[in-house]
């Protein structure tokens, strides 16, 4: 789920919003590598930059040193709550498909969300 959600969300919002920096970040795990790769990014510019976490109910599965020092942080998960981080907490509940929350919101404002 969250390795496909975190790769489509990235290419939508490159596509929706060109000039801005988009990445994917973590580990890149090996029988995925057909979705895309991480970007290998040496320095953030964490004051001014917006973190989306997909699928990742607590703090120690977030796959990036010092998460929560970005500007914004948004939490896109379907597990039940256990840790509260971000401010925005999107939770869907019982789905087991991560990559359905980003696909509604783009197909729901197709003038603010383009698709690949």
């Amino acid at each position: 789920d969250a390795f496909g959600s975190q790769m489509g969300l990235k290419e939508s919002i490159k596509l929706t919003f060109p000039e801005k920096e988009v990445y994917a970040v973590g580990t890149t795990v090996s029988r995925f590598k057909y979705f895309g790769k991480v970007d290998k990014v040496s320095s953030y510019d964490y004051e001014n930059a917006l973190l989306i976490v997909v699928d990742t109910p607590d703090n120690k599965r977030v796959d990036i040193d010092n998460f929560l020092s970005f500007k914004h942080v948004v939490k896109i998960d379907h597990h039940p709550k256990i840790d509260v981080f971000g401010s925005v907490d999107c939770r869907i509940l019982p789905r087991s498909f991560r990559c359905l929350r980003p696909t509604r919101m783009a197909i729901s404002r197709p003038r603010s969300f383009r698709l690949s």
